[in-house]
């Protein structure tokens, strides 16, 4: 299994490069004012994420990559598991790379004096957000994924990147019925940071769902 997460590692080298350069330099604007960078650094490191899983997807399905890996002696859990770590160490990469850019231009604005940069630089809390929203998005994704292939999803990859990215609005709005409801109450009333960490536990937990009926379907399904 651990080969096949250094495989996906190696081809992060081949992803658009553009995209993760434009991502980062859309992370500079977060630092212009504090409050779009709550919710402007984990759409960078989401974009950055879902790019580099589509590509690196996009080139085991072009490949045959399947096949390949099927007719040796690799257990079909394995290679569910592999996408699944992967994608978590995407999320710490580009995190990272987040936090150390944002830092660096931050630090270069203070020692030119230009103090043009009014907002705060990236933190541990927005990987915290970015992890929620990707653990979120592919824990319905992958199950279609490793259900029907690449090849037969990618076209209609863009209505389910729409759905599941418009569900949260939708249920937002759903939600207005069960205000007076005592967990909504409990949950509304939780820090920024507190409900960061409680729904990370519980997207985590449905991500790990997710991976179990991965790799039930895909190890159902003929390669």
């Amino acid at each position: 299994m651990l080969k096949l997460v250094v495989k996906d590692l190696y081809l992060l080298r081949k992803s658009n490069i553009y995209i993760i350069l434009y991502s980062l330099f859309m992370s500079i604007i977060g630092m212009f004012q504090n409050d779009v960078a709550y919710f402007l650094f984990p759409m960078c490191i989401f974009m950055m994420v879902y790019v580099t899983s589509f590509y690196i997807n996009s080139y085991d399905d072009k490949n045959d990559s399947e096949v390949y890996f099927v007719s040796l002696p690799i257990n079909k859990k394995d290679i569910v598991r592999a996408k699944y770590l992967s994608l978590i160490l995407y999320i710490i990469l580009f995190g990272i790379s987040t936090i150390i850019f944002t830092n660096a231009i931050k630090a270069l604005d203070s020692y030119l004096v230009l103090n043009i940069l009014n907002g705060k630089p990236a933190n541990i809390w927005n990987i915290i957000g970015a992890l929620i929203s990707i653990l979120f998005f592919y824990s319905f994704y992958y199950p279609f994924y490793f259900k029907f292939g690449g090849n037969k999803l990618r076209m209609a990859n863009s209505l389910i990147f729409m759905i599941i990215v418009l569900l949260p609005a939708a249920l937002s709005k759903l939600s207005g019925g069960i205000t007076d409801n005592v967990v909504f109450k409990w949950v509304t009333s939780l820090k920024y940071e507190q409900g960061l960490l409680l729904f990370s536990g519980v997207f985590l937990a449905l991500y790990i769902v997710s991976m179990l009926l991965s790799q039930c379907l895909y190890y159902r399904r003929d390669i």
